[in-house]
């Protein structure tokens, strides 16, 4: 290979590593929010088991529930919110662990570039 040749690629090696980090900063941002979006379904999908718990169990809230007339209407209200939330939980770790590939799978492209800088350094010293 020519010494330009050597530096034309080292050019074009030193491009596809910025794109590279680029895309593994957007990676980082989507990791982050997931992140945010599953402990947010967590926090959701039991505080909606702990209603139907509530309900179905002899407590205050059954109690007055059934003393209302409303007991079945309450059950079935909150088992399909808290089985709302149980799918949206699935739908968030789903797309949780579709962010951590996707950052892996940058990171390790990025790694497999090598160090692009002094490939670039090297190939203007030798021209």
């Amino acid at each position: 290979m020519t010494p330009d040749e050597t530096l034309a690629a080292a050019i074009a090696d030193r491009v596809e590593a910025a794109s590279r980090r680029t895309r593994i900063e957007a990676a980082q941002q989507r990791l982050a929010e997931t992140s945010a979006t599953l402990a947010d379904r967590k926090s959701t999908a039991v505080h909606e088991e702990t209603d139907v718990e509530r309900l179905e169990k002899l407590s205050w809230t059954s109690v007055v529930s059934r003393l209302t007339g409303n007991h079945a209407t309450d059950l079935e209200r909150e088992s399909a919110e808290r089985d709302a939330a149980r799918y949206a939980l699935r739908e968030a770790e789903v797309r949780h662990q579709q962010a951590q590939t996707e950052l892996a799978a940058a990171t390790t492209r990025l790694e497999e570039l090598g160090d692009t800088e002094a490939a670039y350094v090297a190939a203007l010293a030798a021209k």
